[in-house]
């Protein structure tokens, strides 16, 4: 009956040992997968913002070309403009007071 009893006991401490081997290695690899896991989204991260990063400055650049071909369409109207009114003014006014006259 002792070696029954001895047998059981040995049969349950192995068991007891796979169990906690098999929790220790389960434990082991949901760390290892945890870390594959957060340097794979840290590279994607990273690889992300550079390139979102990249894509903001091009925009930039293109807003800043934009900004200044405005800005010089913008000064040569300005610049017809008033070219236009140091010819034409004189005629104008001259219209207007005859037109007023005229009434």
């Amino acid at each position: 009956m002792k070696d029954v009893l001895k047998l059981i006991v040995d049969t349950d401490k192995a068991a007891r040992l796979k169990v906690q081997k098999a929790v220790d290695k389960r434990e082991a690899l949901n760390e290892s997968l945890t870390k594959i896991k957060d340097e794979i989204y840290s590279r994607y991260d990273e690889k992300a913002k550079s390139l979102i990063k990249k894509e903001s400055e091009n925009a930039e650049a293109e807003i800043k070309k934009e900004k200044a071909s405005i800005d010089a369409e913008t000064q040569r109207k300005k610049q017809e403009l008033n070219g236009l009114f140091e010819k034409e003014h004189k005629a104008w006014e001259e219209h207007i007071v005859n037109a007023v006259i005229s009434e």
